[in-house]
């Protein structure tokens, strides 16, 4: 998973992180799936990153601004081993991210988050389904976060609207045939903490797919002009701080047949741990 070393008082906010890690890239790419109201990851997610968290052996760099919105910016120099990047990590520099974010308070009981990243991952001979890939690939995501809690009190009540959009651009070839085209992917979600134990959440998430050019055509890369499309409904129950139950049903149209999927997950965290993110 993740195995870095962090600076804690360096001047001006500034921050370095060094090793293996989850890079800033969107909103969720940086937290553990555990953290997630959901159990899996949008469609976005699974389709540009591998389905979970982009991660890679490297450098990221940070610094908190001197402004009345909380406001960062950042970037990362990475191996390029970790997902959509592969082989080149001989070079120690086959993937790089750039991020920015805002956020502030709306009085006491409304808060807001939003950014912008973008990542460029090279590829030497990365294998999909059944094709091989080698070229870049160039990343862009917003994000955005809105939360309600009355009195700024999340213990007891609050409703949380999130989102992510993602546009991709990949350069190359696959399986020797020249290939440059864009996909995009979007998720919106809605969780409302109903009483102290219990919260609800609704999610949609779809995809755009990329033209296929002639020669890959019936390949992993062909949707057959069908756009994916995914709705989730969760119930969760909290037990405590270290511990919950989530019931999940989902309808999963991303493939030329749709699929109902109900999950039932037990989560708990042993030991201690910092706080989890805004």
């Amino acid at each position: 998973e993740e195995a870095y070393i962090e600076t804690l008082s360096l001047p001006y906010g500034a921050k370095i992180r060094a090793r293996r890690m989850f890079p800033v890239l969107g909103y969720l790419n940086e937290m553990h799936s555990h953290v997630d109201t959901f159990v899996d990851r949008p469609l976005a997610y699974r389709a540009f990153l591998g389905g979970n968290n982009f991660r890679d052996d490297g450098i990221q760099a940070s610094v908190i601004l001197p402004t009345d919105l909380y406001a960062e910016m950042g970037g990362g120099i990475y191996r390029g081993t970790g997902f959509p990047a592969a082989g080149s990590g001989s070079s120690g520099r086959g993937t790089q991210t750039l991020f920015a974010r805002l956020g502030g308070d709306i009085g006491v009981s409304h808060s807001w988050l939003a950014g912008l990243s973008f990542l460029r991952a090279e590829a030497d001979d990365l294998e999909t389904t059944d094709l091989i890939f080698n070229g870049t690939s160039d990343i862009y995501v917003a994000d955005a976060k809105y939360t309600w809690a009355p009195a700024g009190n999340l213990a007891s009540r609050y409703l949380t609207l999130q989102g992510e959009y993602f546009w991709r651009n990949q350069d190359g070839n696959y399986n020797d045939v020249g290939y440059n085209e864009d996909t995009t992917g979007w998720y919106a979600q809605a969780v409302y903490k109903f009483l102290p134990q219990w919260k609800v959440g609704y999610r949609v998430a779809s995809l755009d797919p990329a033209a296929v050019p002639l020669g890959l055509e019936g390949t992993a890369l062909d949707s057959g002009s069908h756009d994916p499309l995914a709705h989730g409904l969760v119930l969760e129950f909290d037990n405590s701080e270290f511990s919950n139950i989530r019931l999940q049903y989902t309808r999963d149209d991303s493939g030329p047949q749709g699929n109902d999927s109900a999950v039932l997950r037990y989560t708990i965290s042993m030991g201690a741990h910092g706080a989890h993110k805004y």
